[in-house]
Parts: structure tokens; C-alpha cells; sequence
């Protein structure tokens, strides 16, 4: 690992354990509060986009490097619209359109974080190119839905169907991508001796 590479995930994990320690003081000094729950709510935010920023350095690491492009900058721009939403958001019966910015972009974000995954899941190549392109079509699909969903109100129970089995094919395909790379490779080779 390069001088320059090594600093940035040396940053990476201090600032992890920074947001850590200050989520942990925030929480515990005093009664929990409104502000208590956003701060756990923005490290939970965190914690997603930080997972699908780390999957996609991955991915550019192993060929991938216009998805791992794509899904880092969509990892930053969905914490940023993931903390305006938990810190600007009026909670309760006044709700604002911030408000709603949590909840869509949580389904970005699942969305982002399975289709950065996926590939690593996967890693056979073949597998990559017959599974990326099914689990990314539902999670965007899914991610579109819940956002006119969301965005409009809507209680369609057709729409919510739709989404739910959308959800379902989402989770599924992800499951059997990971099923279908065991049973052609086998186990992993084990990395201690008897």
C-alpha cells in the first residue's frame, strides 16, 4: 500500500472512530432526546455509506473502476442528503420535505450498497456480468419506486406490491448470487494448517 493510499484510509478510520466516540458522548450525557436519535440516526447513515464508499475503493482495486466511481460519488452525495434530512427534518406532525429525504434516500442507499457488493459477492467474473445487471435493474427499480412513493405520499397498494416484489426479486437474486458463487468454487481454501 502507497504512502498517500494508506493515509487515506488511516483517515478514514479515525474519523470513523472520532464519529464513534462523539455519537457515544452525545447519547449517554443526559436524558435521550430528539437530538440523541438524529445523532444515532446520522451515525447509522454513516455506517451505510461508509460500507458502500469502502465496497466501491474495492471495486476499483479489481477492474471495476467506472461502477466503483460511479457508486463512491453516489456513496457521498446519499450522506450528504442522508444528514440534511436527520438534522433538518422537523420529526412529528409538522414533517417537512426533509422529512422525507431519510427514508428515500435510505432506499438509495440499500440500493447503492447491494449493487457495490454485488460484484464482490460474486467475484467470478461470468457470475459478476449474469448477476450485477439483474440485482442492479431491482434496486434501482425499487430505489425509483419508494422515492415516487415517498416523495408524492402515495398509499397505492398496487405501488406498494409492486415495490415489495421488486423487493423480494432484489433480495433474492443478491441471496443466490452468493449461493450460486459457492456451489461453482466450493469452499474457500482455509488459511490455517491443521
Amino acid at each position: 500500500m502507497h504512502g498517500l493510499e494508506r493515509a487515506v484510509w488511516v483517515g478514514a478510520a479515525l474519523a470513523v472512530a472520532g464519529a464513534a466516540i462523539a455519537a457515544i458522548v452525545t447519547v449517554t450525557s443526559g436524558d435521550f432526546g430528539e437530538t440523541d436519535g438524529r445523532a444515532v440516526l446520522a451515525l447509522a447513515a454513516v455506517l451505510l455509506c461508509g460500507g458502500t464508499a469502502i465496497a466501491a475503493l474495492h471495486l476499483l482495486e479489481r477492474g471495476l473502476p467506472l461502477l466503483g466511481a460511479i457508486l463512491l460519488v453516489a456513496a457521498a452525495v446519499e450522506l450528504v442528503l442522508f444528514q440534511l434530512g436527520i438534522w433538518k427534518a422537523e420529526f412529528g406532525d409538522g414533517s417537512n420535505d426533509y422529512f422525507k429525504l431519510v427514508p428515500i434516500t435510505l432506499a438509495w442507499a440499500i440500493a447503492t450498497v447491494l449493487l457495490a457488493t454485488v460484484p464482490l459477492v460474486a467475484v467470478d467474473r461470468s457470475l459478476i456480468l449474469a448477476a450485477a445487471p439483474a440485482v442492479g435493474a431491482f434496486a434501482l427499480v425499487g430505489a425509483t419506486i419508494a422515492t415516487v412513493l415517498i416523495w408524492r405520499e402515495s398509499d397505492s397498494q398496487a405501488w406498494g406490491k409492486t415495490l415489495a416484489v421488486v423487493g423480494i426479486l432484489l433480495v433474492a437474486g443478491y441471496l443466490l448470487t452468493a449461493i450460486t458463487r459457492r456451489l461453482l468454487t466450493g469452499p474457500a481454501p482455509s488459511s490455517t494448517q491443521p
